[in-house]
């Protein structure tokens, strides 16, 4: 199976949106103020004798990224913690679902999950194995965050 090329945005979207919502809503004002104060420091000067070019030419690269990366990346970081916060809703409700049930029914749903969660692991080239083997030994009862997350693992 051929694995479909991404750009950098959307795996940077990945990355962070599997890090809690609320260390990606934290850095989309940090990239901001980090990007716009080395924008506003890296002044060209107005002057250049020829053996500044280099200098110069280097200095307008890093402050051209800069002005750009001060909107996409708080952009991208806005994007991923609403995909957590998503994420993080319906696994809590999943662990509350079977929280507050008893009965045989819930391993049926569990299982559906658990297949899913193999399917999309299989897509992702993630090793299944190793999933499974953690949400068996509990791996996976505590978030980073030491909430409650469920069994199954974000998938």
């Amino acid at each position: 199976m051929v694995r479909q090329r991404t750009n950098p945005l959307e795996d940077l979207i990945a990355i962070a949106s599997r890090f809690p919502w609320w260390i990606s809503a934290l850095l989309v004002p940090i990239s901001y103020l980090v990007l716009y104060s080395i924008v506003i420091r890296l002044i060209m000067p107005s002057a250049l004798s020829p053996g500044q070019m280099g200098d110069a030419v280097a200095t307008g690269f890093v402050t051209t990224l800069c002005m750009f990366g001060q909107f996409i990346l708080p952009f991208a970081f806005s994007l991923a913690a609403i995909i957590s916060w998503v994420r993080s809703i319906k696994q809590r409700k999943l662990y509350e679902t079977v929280k507050s049930r008893s009965d045989v029914a819930v391993l049926n749903e569990m299982a559906g999950k658990i297949l899913k969660c193999w399917l999309v692991s299989i897509s992702e080239g993630r090793d299944f194995r190793s999933v499974t083997s953690r949400a068996k030994s509990g791996e996976f009862s505590r978030g980073i965050s030491g909430g409650t997350r469920g069994f199954v693992p974000g998938c």
